[in-house]
């Protein structure tokens, strides 16, 4: 059988029936009781999620139509699970428990998004505050601000949505992973255990800008360990496989855990005696 890509429980929705006649209707709450959605690719990168957008066209000149008026009082998530499979890789990563709550006033108003849920055996919890969702149903740009918690990880954006200026997203990001092991294993990759001074813990501090397929980031401050660099780096992801190039600077690195100096790894045959220089074996 194929899989089935959204299925759930239960679907309540209450609805002001008053305000359906007024132009601006008004829905008083929706819950939905144990979704299961299942989001995959194929081989080749094929979405199933994709289906409608043939027969969505975008308007010319990449504008929206107008927003639509309504309200939503209150709406909500429960015992939900979300699943993600990659056709290429083979890897599938499972957010479980998943809680999500919401309401909108109107569209021109801020609204936020409240979520939570577990993710490869980590507490995950995020918020999303979008100023005006409005202005991104009509093409326009809108603030934006995220913060995301998984285990002990944190990561924070606080910026803008702009395509008209070329930009999709620009802003300040800020992450912290206290243990960088842990937070891969979440994320599906265990088993990961980087020497001290490049990564067991990790700081990032940079204003970022995705453009197309290329992610800009400048004034970034990369801390590794006690280690601290800084300067500029781009991701191009239009490539079969991302491309990262960057620009650091950094004062005095502690590198010593990779010369094994605490537990002999160098060994006595492979160092040179004081004063006996380089080998001239071949």
């Amino acid at each position: 059988d194929d899989p089935v890509m959204v299925r759930a429980e239960s679907l309540a929705i209450a609805v002001d029936a008053a305000s359906v006649f007024s132009g601006a209707p008004r829905v008083t709450g929706i819950t939905l009781v144990a979704p299961e959605v299942l989001l995959e690719t194929g081989a080749e990168g094929e979405a199933n999620w994709l289906f409608a957008a043939a027969a969505s066209p975008p308007a010319e000149g990449g504008q929206g139509g107008a927003a639509p008026s309504f309200s939503i009082d209150s709406a909500r998530i429960t015992d939900g699970r979300l699943t993600y499979r990659d056709g290429a890789s083979g890897q599938s990563y499972v957010l479980s428990d998943l809680e999500l709550k919401t309401a909108i006033a109107t569209l021109s108003e801020p609204v936020a998004v409240e979520l939570s849920g577990t993710l490869g055996g980590a507490q995950l919890t995020a918020s999303l505050a979008v100023e005006s969702p409005a202005g991104i149903m009509e093409g326009g740009s809108s603030g934006l601000g995220v913060d995301l918690t998984l285990g002990t990880a944190q990561v924070g954006f606080s910026g803008a949505y702009a395509p008209e200026a070329g930009t999709l997203i620009a802003g300040d990001l800020t992450a912290s992973l206290p243990s960088t092991s842990s937070t891969l294993a979440a994320l599906g990759q265990p088993g990961v255990e980087l020497p001290q001074g490049l990564g067991q813990s990790v700081g990032v501090l940079a204003a970022i800008s995705l453009t197309g397929a290329q992610l800009d980031a400048t004034g970034l401050t990369l801390t590794l360990d006690k280690n601290v660099l800084s300067g500029s780096a781009v991701l191009d992801l239009g490539r079969d496989t991302p491309y990262l190039t960057a620009a650091l600077t950094a004062g005095d690195l502690d590198l010593s855990a990779l010369g094994g100096a605490d537990d002999g790894g160098a060994g006595a045959d492979s160092a040179p005696a004081p004063g006996a220089g380089w080998s001239t074996e071949p």
